[in-house]
This record gives C-alpha cells, structure tokens and sequence, in this order.
C-alpha cells in the first residue's frame, strides 16, 4: 500500500487465502476488474462472511451440523 497511492486492502475475516472462492470476495475481485477501480467497491459483504464449519474428511462438514 506504500508504494500504491489508489490502492485497498481490504481483508474477509474467516477465509484466510481462499477468500476469491467466497460469493463476497468473488465479487470484490470482479467488481474491480469490471471498473479498474479499487474507489468505489462495496465492502458491505465483508461484515456478513462467517467462519465455514470445521471438518476432517474430503466430503467436507456435516450438513447436520450446519
């Protein structure tokens, strides 16, 4: 950001480096390839990411548990 006098640094809670893979980051990414623009993205999403549920097999959580 030092060297970048237009940029953001916007961070999602709860996805660490998998955050273009949540519906709010996949539009974050989008919205500003779309407009080449950093200025004017809504960041609304970013307070309504929530931590996915734990899991410890490849078939992922247990959608009892959700």
């Amino acid at each position: 950001m030092k060297h970048l006098s237009r940029g953001r640094h916007i961070t999602v809670p709860a996805t660490g480096h998998g955050v273009v893979t949540t519906p709010c980051g996949n539009r974050l990414v989008t919205d500003f390839i779309e407009t080449a623009t950093s200025e004017n993205l809504n960041t609304a999403c970013v307070d309504l990411v929530r931590r996915p549920p734990f899991f410890v097999t490849p078939a992922g959580p247990d959608p009892v548990m959700r």
